[in-house]
């Protein structure tokens, strides 16, 4: 083999010190990159030596452009300081009693398992740690003669009731306006059909459907982008986007994502490209991303009290101090080209995540901004290191964070920060200056943002702030229930559990799995439960039942791997819809090595593995021992308290307060309309829904139809509507329950064309199924346009109006 066209450099020897599959492969893969002369600049004649048994290959590489001279003398497997070395002694302990002393906070603790005593001293910045008998803790530290400090000088760290479970994007946001940031944590934004937003979310799909391939080729890309296009046309449809607008921002995109690819996407860095910024300002290193773990990650942290969703959970060789090393990191990626601190905290939360969830050191991760400031043509990469003293800061934000969500204090907020810069650019501050006025008696003179606080509140009278507290509190108290049920999820284990919430040692019926896509427009998945070893249990005797929500995790203790909905359930088997294949947590590869080495099945390697047993979604799902429980869906309860927030903001809702808070008679026209004839309609009805019909048509505000069980308000409801359209008037069908609104929709016979049902289609009876904008294949905006203008009635349940 003949190795010309190498630059010009210094001698680089890579030793390969021990047999072993990592080494091999990297070895392999640098050989190939020096045959490929486009990976290097300023390309000079020269020759490569291999010397005895290709265990040592002699490389002579030329300087960068940015004239750093690298030496690599050694390829080692990761021997990086851990960054979390105390966190494997963990401690979960109730608070008896709290003592504030001038130099300390004294917690008295017990072990409830063996009633075993402990005493915690917090000292400096932790004595401002809120924490109060009958908390929990989670405590990684060493205990000696059962005694524990907490000081700004160790390591030691503190999450107080880790059970309430706190979004890193809260969390990181937090740093900005702690007020802001919990408040959108308890708050539906409503701001998802944005423009913005959904250029921001297709950027994401659009690169990680890429990089979960392994393919940045300019023909892969452009078939992704039409299948993004096309799958997502509703969304561009209510976001009122142009698909040439978007195919423009995206094919920009696809630019910056194919260099991206150039650069860092590979099994050794590339010389001269993979250069990558270090947060700590210590030299640049070169780094690869080698393998994609998972994209969309959904990982649920009982041990840290965090939960997030990680875009990318990938496995990276970083080039540093003469070494090529292995380690594992999540890829956090921003579209917007604005570089926020809130990013970096973010990033090192997932770092945290994934040392739980993965169970090994991660102490460091990327940060990638799609559109730099710089305009770098493939985006700038920044990696995010870790250190003790920074987590310690971060997750004493969290422990505040708990304090002002949890239950004893149920309508306590961080304070205002009264910034008229601030606060003029935030788009909740109407939310929390209505919270302000309601909760904590707040004034325009008090708000520090006199101007503002008048244009928010101003409108609103005594009576309906006074609303808002009462359904407020309602509304927090079955929060509170709801969130009591989540962690016997990972505080219960199979021998104390109830059997009737949980289901053990269920496996995954590979045949019958199906692919479909959802609602939202990403991909959903019906499949089959059965289970090992029932005992001669039948599934119906637990308290699952159709539509329950429910949470998928494996017995290994990896948690929400998917979530999902009951769909049929059996004396043998369980039904469900599920948001994401329910991967068995993370798998060691064969040269996995606790110490020095960090290697997983990445979505290639299960790919190949697929290939040996001829199953479209992998083997680690058919070897997996799976537990499911019931869960609440707690979206609907922020969807609630938008909707209630809504109806106080401003003067576009002030009908609506005067209908339902100040309980304002509704208005009826005085004659019923003769031009249209409804005889046709009504021979079919008595004399109490003729009138209810009438009642119906002659309503400018509402009209409400009472009626026992078995007496007709379906089939009543069916004829005002056919009415309503024979007037020419479009249609909201809204109930609570989905089985209600489909059963209003079986009446409505010689109307299918002008009907349009919302919702999944695991929750729409079959008859509807045509309904759905999902079963509908749309190859433009123009098609979708006139299919979705054309239907007059629009039916959804009540929690599906987000949709």
């Amino acid at each position: 083999m003949s190795y010309e066209h190498v630059p010009e450099a210094s001698l680089v020897t890579l030793t390969r010190q021990k047999e072993n599959v990592f080494v091999e492969e990297s070895r392999k893969a640098l050989k190939r990159q020096i045959e490929d002369k486009e990976n290097f600049e300023n390309v000079q004649h020269n020759k490569v030596q291999l010397t005895g048994d290709c265990k040592s290959i002699k490389i002579q590489a030329t300087k960068y452009n940015e004239k750093v001279k690298e030496n690599i003398d050694n390829l080692e497997r990761n021997e990086d300081k851990p960054t979390f070395q105390n966190l494997s002694k963990i401690h979960n302990l109730l608070v008896v009693d709290v003592k504030d002393t001038h130099k300390s906070k004294k917690v008295t603790l017990i072990n409830e398992n063996n009633l075993e005593e402990f005493l915690l001293n917090l000292c400096d910045s932790w004595m401002d740690t809120k924490i109060f008998k009958n908390d929990t803790v989670s405590i990684f530290g060493e205990f000696k003669h059962r005694t524990c400090t907490a000081n700004d000088t160790n390591n030691v760290i503190i999450i107080v009731n880790p059970d309430i479970l706190v979004s890193s994007t809260c969390v990181s946001e937090a740093y900005g306006c702690m007020r802001r940031a919990i408040l959108k944590e308890r708050i539906s934004s409503g701001n998802f059909n944005t423009a913005s937003a959904i250029l921001g979310t297709l950027s994401h799909e659009y690169f990680q459907d890429c990089l979960k391939h392994n393919d940045f080729s300019s023909s892969y890309m452009d078939l992704t982008l039409k299948q993004i296009m096309k799958k997502n046309i509703p969304k561009l449809y209510f976001a009122n986007l142009k698909e040439s607008k978007v195919i423009k921002e995206l094919s920009e995109r696809k630019t910056i994502y194919h260099n991206f690819a150039e650069c860092y996407i590979g099994q050794v860095p590339k010389f001269g490209l993979g250069k990558i910024e270090s947060i700590r300002g210590d030299e640049h290193s070169l780094v690869c991303i080698s393998k994609t773990l998972d994209v969309e990650e959904r990982i649920w942290s009982p041990a840290f009290g965090l939960k997030g969703v990680l875009d990318a959970s990938i496995e990276v060789k970083v080039l540093e101090n003469k070494t090529l090393k292995k380690y594992i990191m999540p890829l956090e990626i921003k579209t917007a080209w604005k570089e926020d601190h809130a990013h970096n905290l973010q990033t090192i939360l997932y770092c945290v995540m994934m040392n739980d969830h993965y169970k090994v050191d991660v102490g460091s991760g990327l940060l990638y901004y799609v559109k730099s400031s710089n305009d770098q043509k493939a985006g700038k990469l920044k990696r995010i290191h870790v250190s003790v003293q920074e987590l310690r800061e971060i997750l004493k934000t969290r422990n505040e964070i708990v304090w002002y969500i949890s239950n004893r204090q149920r309508h306590i907020l961080p304070p205002m920060i009264k910034d008229s810069y601030v606060c003029g650019k935030c788009n909740i501050r109407s939310t929390c200056f209505l919270y302000n006025k309601a909760f904590e008696k707040g004034t325009s003179e008090e708000s520090g943002v006199v101007e503002l606080f008048d244009n928010a509140t101003a409108h609103l009278e005594e009576n309906h702030v006074e609303f808002f507290r009462k359904w407020e509190e309602l509304i927090k108290l079955e929060e509170e229930n709801m969130n009591q049920i989540r962690p016997q999820i990972w505080n219960t284990s199979r021998s104390n559990s109830d059997p009737t919430q949980s289901l053990y040692n269920m496996h995954l019926d590979l045949n019958s799995i199906i692919e479909f896509p959802g609602s939202t427009g990403l991909c959903q998945l019906n499949c089959k439960f059965f289970q090992i070893d029932s005992k001669g249990r039948s599934l119906l005797d637990t308290q699952f039942c159709i539509n329950d929500f429910v949470v998928v995790s494996s017995e290994q203790g990896h948690y929400a791997l998917s979530t999902g909905f009951v769909t049929e359930i059996t004396p043998d088997y369980i039904c469900l819809t599920l948001d994401k294949k329910p991967r068995g947590g993370p798998k060691h590869a064969t040269d996995f090595d606790i110490e020095s080495c960090h290697s997983f099945l990445g979505l290639q390697d299960r790919s190949k593995k697929e290939e040996i047993i001829k199953n479209p979604l992998g083997f680690d799902l058919a070897t997996t021992s799976y537990r499911i429980d019931r869960d609440e869906l707690t979206s609907s309860i922020k969807l609630v308290r938008q909707n209630l927030v809504s109806l106080l903001m401003d003067d576009s809702t002030r009908r609506l307060r005067q209908l339902i808070i100040d309980l304002d008679a509704p208005r009826y026209s005085r004659t019923f309309s003769t031009l249209t004839n409804y005889n046709d309609l009504k021979k079919d009805l008595n004399e109490d829904q003729i009138n209810a019909f009438e009642l119906a048509l002659k309503a400018e505000d509402y009209a409400l139809i009472l009626g026992m069980p078995g007496t007709g308000k379906t089939f009543t409801i069916a004829q005002i509507i056919k009415a309503l359209l024979r007037r020419g008037e479009s249609v909201l069908l809204a109930s609570y329950t989905h089985s209600a609104v489909d059963n209003v929709l079986s009446k409505l016979n010689g109307h299918s064309k002008e009907i349009l049902r919302i919702g999944d289609k695991s929750k729409v009876h079959k008859d509807n199924w045509p309904y759905i904008i999902d079963n509908n294949k749309f190859e433009s905006l123009d098609e979708f346009t006139e299919f979705i203008e054309s239907r007059r009635v629009v039916a959804t349940t009540c929690l599906g109006m987000n949709k």
